[in-house]
C-alpha cells in the first residue's frame, strides 16, 4: 500500500480547509469558526495518536536511519488525557504531552526507570529518550508515525498496532 506522509503543518491546513468547507455551497460563508476547526484537528490528531501503540522501527539522520536492535522493543503510547508512556528498549518512561500549534508534542516532565541492560541496548535506550526530548515535528498516516527531532534533520519512525482500552492493559 502506498501511503503518503505529509508534514503535520500541511496536514493540519488540509484538515482545517476540508473541515471548514464541508457541506458548504460556493460563496456561502462558513458556519464553522476557525478555532473550532483547529480544535477539531487537534482532537483528530490526539485520536490518531492514542488509537495505537507505536513500535519504533528505525531512527536517526533522515536517509541514514538505523533499525531498532534485534530482540528489543521500543514503544510509545499516547493517552487521550495527555499521558505518554512506553519503553526505550531497556527502561520504561512516562511523561505528559501537549500538542504545539503545529501538532508537535512537547513532553513535560519526563522520567524513566534506571534498569541495567547490555551496553548496546543502553545506548539505543538513551538515544531514543534523548531524541524524545528534542522533538521538532510530527507526521501521522494511518498506521505510521514519524516524529522529527533535531530541527527536522532526524526521525523516529514507528508503526502502529491496535491499542487496547486502558482497562484491558
Amino acid at each position: 500500500m502506498n501511503t503518503r506522509v505529509l508534514s503535520f503543518p500541511l496536514a493540519l491546513a488540509f484538515i482545517v480547509a476540508v473541515d471548514a468547507g464541508c457541506g458548504q455551497s460556493p460563496g456561502e460563508p462558513s458556519e464553522t469558526p476557525v478555532a473550532t476547526s483547529a480544535q477539531s484537528a487537534e482532537t483528530n490528531l490526539i485520536g490518531s495518536l492514542s488509537a495505537h501503540e507505536w513500535l519504533l522501527q528505525e531512527f536517526g539522520l533522515i536517509g541514514d536511519e538505523d533499525p531498532v536492535l534485534p530482540d528489543t522493543t521500543v514503544t510509545l503510547r499516547f493517552e487521550p488525557n495527555g499521558g505518554l508512556h512506553g519503553s526505550g528498549g531497556c527502561n520504561g518512561f512516562f511523561a505528559k504531552y501537549e500538542l504545539g500549534p503545529d501538532g508537535t508534542p512537547s513532553l513535560r516532565p519526563f522520567a524513566s526507570t534506571k534498569m541495567a541492560c547490555p551496553p548496546e541496548v543502553m545506548d539505543q535506550d538513551q538515544s531514543f529518550l534523548e531524541a524524545m526530548s528534542r522533538l521538532s515535528g510530527i507526521a501521522v498516516a494511518e498506521d505510521q508515525l514519524t516524529l522529527f527531532y533535531d530541527e527536522n534533520e532526524r526521525v523516529l519512525v514507528f508503526t502502529g498496532v491496535e491499542s487496547k482500552p486502558e482497562a484491558e492493559r
